[in-house]
C-alpha cells in the first residue's frame, strides 16, 4: 500500500508546467523527483496517442517538443544501454525525430519503457488499459 509522500504532494502542488489534457498526477508517488518523471512521460504517452492512435502528427510534435525541453532524471531498472536490442522498455531522455517529424520507433519504445515504470509504481496513464502495441 502506497502512502502519501510530503515532498511529491508539495512538488505536484506546485508544478511549472502543465499536463497534457486528460492527464493527473497520481496520488502517492515518493519523492519529488517523481512529479517531473510523471510529467515527462505524461508527455511522451500523449505524443503515442496522438501519433498511433489519432494519426495528429502535429500534436504528437507538441508534445515530444515539450518533453525534449525537460531532463526527467533516472528511471532506474527501465534505462538500458543505448546499444540495447530490441529497443524496447528502453526510456530514452534525448527527445528523436525523423526529417522534423515524428520518429515512430523513438515514440513507440520510449512510450513502453513509460508505461512499465508507471506500472512499477502501481500508477497507469489515461486510456493505458487499452491494447497498446
Amino acid at each position: 500500500m502506497r502512502t502519501n509522500d510530503a515532498a511529491y504532494d508539495t512538488a505536484v502542488a506546485t508544478y511549472p508546467r502543465e499536463l497534457p489534457p486528460g492527464y493527473s498526477f497520481p496520488s502517492g508517488l515518493i519523492g519529488a523527483a517523481s512529479a517531473d518523471k510523471w510529467w515527462w512521460c505524461s508527455q511522451i504517452d500523449a505524443a503515442w496517442e496522438a501519433y498511433f492512435d489519432r494519426n495528429d502528427e502535429a500534436a504528437a510534435l507538441g508534445y515530444l517538443r515539450a518533453a525534449a525541453d525537460v531532463d526527467p532524471g533516472s528511471y532506474g531498472q527501465f534505462d538500458q544501454p543505448a546499444d540495447s536490442l530490441p529497443l524496447n522498455r528502453k526510456i530514452d531522455r534525448e527527445v528523436r525525430y525523423i526529417n522534423d517529424g515524428v520518429d515512430s520507433q523513438y515514440v513507440e519504445y520510449t512510450a513502453q519503457g513509460c508505461w512499465d515504470w508507471a506500472k512499477s509504481v502501481g500508477s497507469e496513464f489515461p486510456g493505458s488499459s487499452q491494447l497498446r502495441v
